[in-house]
């Protein structure tokens, strides 16, 4: 009975040492994976401040076109308006050329007619 005793306390030792170093294996392996998981982690976070700080310069660019295009805007409104005076007063030089014209038209045929009578 004392063999049988000593059996089974050697058997529960063997069990025990066995799930100790499966749990040692286990604590290894998952040390090995927090370590992975904590360097990938440091990896991404240095990928996400490249990554913002790209999108801030991106933000800074954006604002800095919008500004320009709104300058540009202005430009494109500014020589729009230009643009039309300078149509208003071209209009306005065609009606006075040929109002002018007319006039002295009217002007030398009535001067013919009283130099050359008609002769009917």
């Amino acid at each position: 009975m004392l063999k049988h005793l000593v059996c089974r306390r050697v058997n529960i030792s063997k069990i025990t040492l066995t799930f100790a170093l499966q749990a040692r294996r286990s604590l290894v392996d998952i040390e090995k994976s927090q370590g992975e998981a904590l360097a990938e982690r440091q990896i991404a976070e240095g990928r996400l401040q490249v990554a913002e700080q790209r999108l801030r310069e991106l933000e800074a660019k954006l604002e800095e076109e919008g500004r320009e295009s709104s300058d540009i805007d202005m430009l494109r409104q500014r020589l729009a308006e230009e643009l039309e005076d300078e149509r208003e007063q071209h209009q306005k030089d065609i009606a006075a050329r040929d109002f002018t014209t007319d006039q002295t038209r009217k002007k030398y045929q009535g001067q013919h007619h009283n130099f050359w009578p008609t002769f009917n």
